[in-house]
């Protein structure tokens, strides 16, 4: 099932087409599929700040650029879903690696609130891509674990299950449907603005 998006672009409307079936999840490299057929079956939240501030008493703001983010991605399944099994396999599997690696010595109980960057050595490289192939919207991660695992209820009707990621290390693209031909022309110059005042900056 497809929506139509109707925006206005220039005195115009334009129509754009979306389908969630363009939306595609791949998690250490397999696709995972069997989402609902209504409501949202991927949410990403962006958990750390951009930038952090701090002002001084006479007004000066310092403004500091975080380095690192933190994700935490919702997927949302059907409890019909064989990738709850997939999902399932992933997460014993972390667990069995971070077992064996805190019964070696190489984490102890004080890093587990903060285990990157040596998550990779403990579970593996378990990368996370979020695509719409409709658009140009993308999430990205290269460090990945199962946080919790789905609460499981039966009913006379099929249920969902819902697991959550975090994420680190990403890359997170926001987008629309369609690309804007205007955007990378308005960011160049918004871009050439930024160079320029500098320049004009360090006459003074």
């Amino acid at each position: 099932m497809g929506l139509s998006l109707v925006a206005i672009k220039g005195g115009s409307m334009a129509v754009y087409h979306y389908s969630p079936a363009d939306v595609s999840i791949t998690f250490a490299g397999k696709s995972i599929s069997g989402f609902p057929d209504s409501g949202a079956f991927i949410e990403i939240n962006r958990e750390t700040p951009l930038f952090n501030h701090k002002r001084s008493m006479d007004g000066q703001v310092e403004i500091v650029v975080k380095k690192y983010s933190t994700y935490k991605v919702t997927i949302t399944l059907s409890q019909s879903s064989q990738s709850n099994e997939y999902l399932s396999y992933l997460k014993s599997l972390q667990q069995r690696r971070a077992k064996k690696a805190k019964e070696k010595g190489l984490i102890g109980i004080s890093q587990l609130n903060s285990l990157f960057g040596s998550i990779s050595s403990l579970v593996g490289k378990m990368p996370l891509i979020v695509k719409n192939s409709s658009g140009n919207a993308l999430f990205f991660a290269t460090d990945v674990w199962i946080e919790t695992e789905p609460t499981v209820s039966y009913s006379d009707s099929v249920s969902e299950r819902v697991w959550q990621l975090r994420c680190f290390n990403a890359t997170h693209v926001i987008a629309g449907q369609e690309s804007d031909d205007n955007l990378l022309e308005a960011l160049t110059a918004v871009e050439a603005l930024s160079s320029g005042f500098e320049v004009v900056k360090g006459l003074f």
